[in-house]
């Protein structure tokens, strides 16, 4: 083994990827083009079964090219780009011209007309991004900078006073000017400002370092020994005595930890019945709790007080029914079950509407209204079996979900039931009168028309619509 110039030594030979990653980094090629180049490389090699590319010549080069374009399919510039790779490694790694390569079959080449969005397009596109993604975006569509190079944009290259970027290291190497959009440049200086507060935390927090391009860390240190006078042997003996330092100072901080957290583990405990009570009062609507000091059982009755607040979270408070977010995850959760299984049964989606209810607050009140609403789910809720569901969607409307239907004209049954339960008057106040309201019901079968919750849905929705007769609204 040879002794590397600052006495380190190389544990093994280099091998033929490394001798082309060297060739490409001295000749100061981008990262993206030494993967690329390097990855074409390891495929030639595996199609001739890890031979060395000495032993291999223009035959091997063309049959490989050759499988490209009638095997693989690629593209013209794909062909061209793994063409350059082995063209480069033949000249800089093996040391020797490739010869004639007439025999290659190229991919052709496609006449294609470029695809221009309009303004309403590109509109449309970035109106489906937030955040950082659609600055990024933006950023891509009003200076023609590439993705990598918004990616590497320094607070540095940024211009307000000149409304223009200056981007670094572009492809080829090559730097350029471009223009900044004033249209986002306030949310790019708020980025900015963003990004200087996670600067600052990491530099508080003993971070902040920056990564160095190629070798300049290594010669920087070179370089220090060099002005200072000070022999390797000297610079590696003061690191030494730092590295024992720190593993002591380390092992310290690791046994104090352990202490330290034990303690804090005891003055948990302690604590964690009084957050399980508030955890469940807080669920059941009461955020003014007070903390008691009792303390057993403490993990369980946590998860337990989350179980209810889970399930307060799915309930409509007025009426005890589901809640619109229980609807979308049953019918999310039975629509996956019924994709990995093709002979699930049907599922019907009722969509109920309640005639002449705005009529109701209007003359009665909305404490009559609410009477009102009690009354009509709790006759949705005695109408059908106990393993379907029935939850208040939002105002005056209600969703039934018929699960496990086996007879495709269960769901029909059903409707006509709740339409003449819907029918029968309703006692909205003492000493009034009973009032007959109705109601109209769509309906939308799964899988049949529709497989996703949204569309299942709103077809369900349409079809209440098309069935409520005129006048519904009013006596």
């Amino acid at each position: 083994m040879q002794p590397h110039e600052d006495g380190a030594a190389f544990s093994r030979a280099p091998t033929v990827l490394d001798r082309m990653r060297e060739a490409l980094r001295s000749r100061h090629y981008s990262r993206r083009t030494e993967a690329a180049y390097c990855l074409w490389v390891k495929r030639y090699l595996r199609a001739n079964g890890m031979r060395h590319p000495g032993e291999l010549g223009e035959q091997e080069i063309n049959a490989f090219l050759t499988r490209l374009a009638v095997d693989g399919k690629v593209s013209a510039s794909t062909q061209n780009q793994a063409l350059a790779a082995l063209l480069f490694l033949y000249r800089n790694v093996v040391g020797r011209d490739v010869g004639d390569l007439t025999g290659v079959v190229r991919a052709r080449k496609q006449k294609r007309l470029p695809v221009v969005l309009t303004r309403a397009e590109v509109r449309a596109l970035l109106d489906q991004l937030d955040g950082v993604c659609w600055l990024l975006g933006s950023l891509m569509y009003g200076t023609g900078m590439r993705l990598s190079e918004c990616l590497k944009l320094r607070v540095q290259d940024v211009d307000f006073a000149s409304n223009q970027i200056t981007v670094r290291d572009g492809k080829g190497g090559k730097d350029r000017v471009t223009m900044l959009p004033a249209a986002i440049a306030q949310e790019l200086r708020h980025q900015m400002t963003l990004a200087k507060r996670v600067h600052d935390r990491d530099l508080a927090e003993g971070w902040g370092r920056v990564m160095l391009p190629d070798a300049l860390t290594f010669n920087s240190a070179r370089t220090f020994m060099r002005l200072s006078g000070m022999t390797r042997e000297d610079f590696m003996a003061g690191v030494s005595a730092n590295v024992v330092r720190t593993m002591i100072a380390g092992l310290l901080a690791a046994l104090a930890v352990v202490a330290i957290g034990s303690i804090i583990m005891q003055w948990i405990a302690r604590d964690v019945r009084r957050l399980a009570d508030a955890a469940r009062r807080i669920g059941e609507g009461d955020l003014h709790t007070p903390l008691a000091p009792q303390r057993t059982a403490e993990l369980g009755m946590l998860a337990q007080s989350f179980e209810r607040m889970q399930t307060s979270l799915r309930t409509d408070r007025l009426t005890g029914l589901s809640n619109r977010d229980a609807v979308i995850q049953r019918l999310t959760e039975r629509m996956k079950k019924g994709r990995r299984h093709d002979d699930a049964p049907m599922m019907a989606l009722l969509f109920v509407d309640l005639d002449r209810f705005k009529t109701v607050n209007d003359r009665f009140g909305h404490e009559a209204g609410d009477r009102v609403l009690l009354v009509m789910g709790k006759r949705l809720h005695d109408t059908v079996r106990d393993s379907d569901m029935v939850a208040r969607w939002a105002g005056d409307e209600f969703v039934v979900l018929l699960d496990g239907v086996r007879d495709p004209s269960a769901p029909e049954r059903v409707r006509a039931q709740i339409e003449e339960g819907l029918r029968q008057p309703v006692s909205v106040a003492e000493g009034q009168e009973p009032v007959t309201l109705g109601g109209s019901v769509g309906m939308a079968l799964y899988p049949q028309d529709a497989d996703e919750p949204a569309d299942l849905i709103r077809l369900a929705d349409e079809d209440m619509y098309r069935r409520k007769p005129v006048g519904a609204t009013q006596w």
